[in-house]
């Protein structure tokens, strides 16, 4: 039976790792997240995972945190098609989902958008 959790052990909270995915990382983009990943030393987990919301864009911290939390549970329940490919891999993935659109979308929009750009990630990652 496969479990939906998102642990602590998954999510990525060192600056020092965020910094370096903004100065090395690579992106793929779907409306209306961007994605930037950097393959790192093996952890814990073979993915660590983060959203972000700019403050820029989305002035009030509700609608930011509202966003943040589709993007995490949109990530919760498809994470297997990102974290299966890499379980033997030496390497663990730092993830970094970034929220581009101008106005707030439904779940549904930001959950397809989460599955297209993971299988994108998936099959970028086995070709290279």
């Amino acid at each position: 039976m496969m479990r939906f959790t998102f642990s602590k052990n998954e999510k990525l909270k060192s600056l020092k790792t965020i910094s370096r995915l903004f100065k090395e990382g690579e992106s793929i983009f779907v409306y209306p997240i961007k994605l930037i990943y950097l393959p790192i030393e093996r952890e814990l987990s073979p993915v660590l995972y983060t959203a972000s919301v700019p403050r820029k864009k989305f002035r009030k911290a509700v609608m930011r945190n509202t966003l943040k939390r589709r993007m995490r549970e949109a990530y919760r329940l498809n994470k297997h098609l990102i974290t299966d490919p890499l379980k033997d891999s030496t390497q663990s993935l730092a993830i970094m989902a970034v929220f581009i659109a101008e106005s707030a979308v439904d779940y549904e929009v930001i959950e397809l958008a989460t599955k297209k750009i993971l299988t994108r990630l998936a099959t970028h990652l086995n070709s290279g």
